[in-house]
Parts: structure tokens; C-alpha cells; sequence
């Protein structure tokens, strides 16, 4: 199931309206997807998908328009986006490239896949980044397979329920770094190579054997890069100070919902009767 619910992004500074995306941010710089798309938007150096690409949601229906609050829900057992590219039209053609999404668990005994890089004609050959409920400390994984699967975990974990940021950066077949919330990083090594990288999953990893490691919650924001960014730049997608750069808002009115104290009784509202919280909660 997809949803535009409001209170999902509780927590995570977000604004709320309609948006297009900041191209004067460094953060799309080399930004090749996104989702949700935004329409009539070029970015620089993006791949633009043509008419034999598909973009599908297999067991639950699309979202509707590309307001920026949207927020993929899934259910653990059949959800998932899958993005089928071919040849040149592919956004990852090579190494260097980033993976980075907000999220949200709702288990904390078994693992779920955020997003992967997929060689969809073989079983064996991908890139992702997993949550890992199934290991001590519920940390976040980065994995790349050819075949041999080389693995590394977040030396932090996330909460049940609760917001996260997570990142994984493949700078080549053998330098691979996974974050959480902007830190907490592991650095893998080993020989991975990319393959014929066809097909991009948010909320499993479909191989040619079909869809595996169903994620259950929420996935906000996926992005692709086809460059690795930096530490700076991994922290700066999670700093509340920075982690919205992209966008910016088309509206001439715009609501944010800051999540920092309790607004003092009779204090104002924003839409739908919400409090504004903190100092900085109000109209823009």
C-alpha cells in the first residue's frame, strides 16, 4: 500500500506541499532518480527514462501525483518498485554510485531490503542496502554479490518505528561504504563486480528467481547517484539543517512540523488542526 499520510514524516522536519527539485542544490549533482518523480523536471546528467523502460508496483497500486510528503508503505510480503532499464538508457552504468533513502521498520527479527542495484538476468549479482533485524543491534548492511557475497553492517542500528536515514556508497568493485543517520559507517572490501546493472528495487531485491527480502514499513525519498558522495555529503542528506536542499516548494504557502517540544496549550495551528512545535514550527 502506498499512502500520503502527513504524520509519517513526523520526526523528519518535512515540509509539507508541492515541490519541484532544487537544481542549484549540491544535492543533485549527478542525481539519476528519485522517486516520487517529479514531473517536467530535467536534472543535469540524468538518464531520462524513455517509453521501453518500465516502472511497476507489483502487488500494491502507484502513488498519485509528486507531492514531495509521499511515503511508500509495504507489507512485508509482496510490495516492492521495480525499474526495468536497458542498455544505454540505464542510470547505473558503472562505479562510482550512491544508494540513500529515509525509513522506517516495523520488525526488528528479520531483514528487509531498502534499495538494490540488480543484474536482473542472473540470481547472484547485486548491490544494496538491507536492514538487518535479524543481527544483534538491528544494524543497516551494505552488500555487493558476484556470486560471492561481501557484506558490512552500520556499527549502530535503528529503532522499531522510528525514522532513519540510510546510505550506501559503491565507489568501486572493491570499496563499498554503508551509513546510518549519517554516520556510524563500515567500510567493506573485496572484489564485486557491477555486472549489467538493469534493474533498480526499493522495498525488495528481485533477482531473475523472482522478489526476495520484503521490506516492512515505510521508505520516504529513495535517491540514486551515479557518483559516491562523501561523508560530508551523507551526513549533510541526514542534518535537519540540510537534508530538504533538494526541494523547493511550488506553493506560495508552505507548513513544516518540526518535532522538538510541545506547543504550549492554545498555542496556533497549522492545517488539519496540528500544533506547530518547537521554535521553529509556523508558516513559511
Amino acid at each position: 500500500m502506498f499512502l500520503n499520510r502527513r504524520y509519517n514524516t513526523d520526526g523528519l522536519h518535512a515540509p509539507i506541499g508541492d515541490f519541484d527539485l532544487n537544481l542549484g542544490s549540491p544535492q543533485a549533482q549527478d542525481l539519476v532518480m528519485w522517486h516520487p518523480k517529479v514531473e517536467g523536471t530535467t536534472l543535469p546528467n540524468m538518464a531520462v527514462r524513455p517509453l521501453s523502460q518500465t516502472l511497476t508496483y507489483p502487488g500494491v497500486p502507484p502513488p498519485t501525483g509528486s507531492r514531495h510528503g509521499t511515503v511508500l508503505e509495504f507489507d512485508g510480503s509482496a510490495g516492492y518498485i521495480n525499474y526495468d532499464t536497458t542498455g544505454t538508457e540505464r542510470p547505473i552504468q558503472a562505479f562510482p554510485f550512491t544508494l540513500a533513502c529515509w525509513f522506517q521498520s516495523f520488525q526488528d527479527t528479520t531483514f528487509g531490503c531498502l534499495m538494490t542495484v540488480v543484474e536482473s538476468a542472473v540470481t547472484n549479482k547485486y548491490h544494496e542496502v538491507i536492514i538487518r533485524g535479524d543481527l544483534a543491534g538491528d544494524p543497516i548492511s551494505i552488500i555487493s554479490r558476484n556470486t560471492t557475497s561481501r557484506e558490512n553492517t552500520t556499527t549502530t542500528g535503528y529503532t522499531l518505528g522510528g525514522w532513519h536515514h540510510a546510505c550506501g556508497v559503491f565507489r568501486d568493485a572493491n570499496f563499498r561504504t554503508v551509513y546510518i543517520d549519517g554516520g556510524s559507517s563500515a567500510v567493506g572490501t573485496g572484489g564485486a563486480a557491477l555486472g549489467a546493472a538493469t534493474r533498480i528495487n526499493f522495498g525488495a531485491l528481485n533477482r531473475s528467481s523472482g522478489p526476495i527480502q520484503f521490506h516492512n514499513g515505510l521508505i520516504h525519498a529513495p535517491s540514486v547517484w551515479n557518483r559516491a558522495l562523501s561523508d560530508e555529503e551523507v551526513w549533510r542528506l541526514y542534518d535537519p539543517s540540510s537534508r530538504w536542499d533538494l526541494w523547493h516548494q511550488r506553493s506560495t504557502k508552505l507548513y513544516y512540523f518540526p518535532v522538538v517540544v510541545a506547543a504550549p496549550a492554545g498555542g496556533p495551528k497549522g492545517p488539519f488542526g496540528h500544533p506547530f512545535t518547537g521554535a521553529f514550527g509556523g508558516p513559511l
